[in-house]
């Protein structure tokens, strides 16, 4: 996708409260400050563009696991209280969540998601054991698609918020069990929730943090 996700809006971290969304936008901003909220439309696919490359990139095959898969990493501004580093949060979500896929690491996923809330132990355990793997035919089987402008306030000045989303999987994309030579549809196995989802970003301790529930994203336990 290589796009980088969000615009550098400051190279100094600003931690205060939201302003209402209704506020209108001010005419004259400050030359220090910019304002938490921006008029940018963030809806649609979400991108993101922040990786350090290990070498060129192969997809998984029945032979091998994906190889030399792009580790998604923050940008410097990242953690910077504006909405643009939302977006980023939801950026570096599902990128983590990709590569954890692709390779059954989870250090990257624990950048926005501590508890790794979100991981799936199963497609884990199938690498540490080497009885399985994700093939795809890219980096990002599964997609995100914000489906509304902004994120939403759970409430004034709570510094969490949600924001609607879909999130869709790569028809093409396989499970493959080495231990039986079988395979079984990666949407199957994952059983992501149909429709739309509300992912929840929370700003604790000065740090953007992924809140959204397990049962939120996947079907069942």
């Amino acid at each position: 996708l290589g796009v980088v996700a969000g615009s550098v809006l400051s190279a100094c971290a600003v931690s205060r409260p939201a302003p209402s969304r209704t506020e209108v936008f001010s005419s004259s901003p400050s030359l220090t400050e910019e304002p938490f909220w921006n008029s940018k439309d963030y809806s649609g696919v979400v991108k993101f563009g922040d990786y350090q490359t290990v070498g060129k990139f192969e997809a998984g095959t029945v032979e091998h696991p994906a190889v030399s898969t792009p580790i998604p990493r923050p940008h410097q501004t990242f953690q910077d209280y504006y909405v643009s580093s939302i977006y980023s949060a939801v950026g570096l979500w599902v990128s983590a969540l990709n590569y954890l896929l692709l390779t059954g690491e989870a250090e990257p996923l624990k950048v926005i998601d501590p508890e790794l809330k979100t991981a799936r132990p199963d497609i884990v355990k199938l690498y540490e054991d080497e009885t399985g793997w994700v093939i795809s035919r890219d980096n990002f089987p599964i997609k995100a698609e914000l489906l509304a402008p902004h994120p939403a306030e759970t409430s004034e000045d709570s510094k969490v918020f949600t924001w609607s989303a879909r999130l869709n999987v790569d028809a093409d994309a396989l499970v493959f069990y080495a231990d039986t030579k079988e395979s079984r549809p990666l949407a199957d196995v994952l059983g992501l929730q149909s429709g739309e989802v509300q992912l929840q970003i929370a700003y604790v301790e000065d740090k953007w943090r992924s809140e959204t529930a397990y049962d939120v994203v996947y079907q069942g336990s």
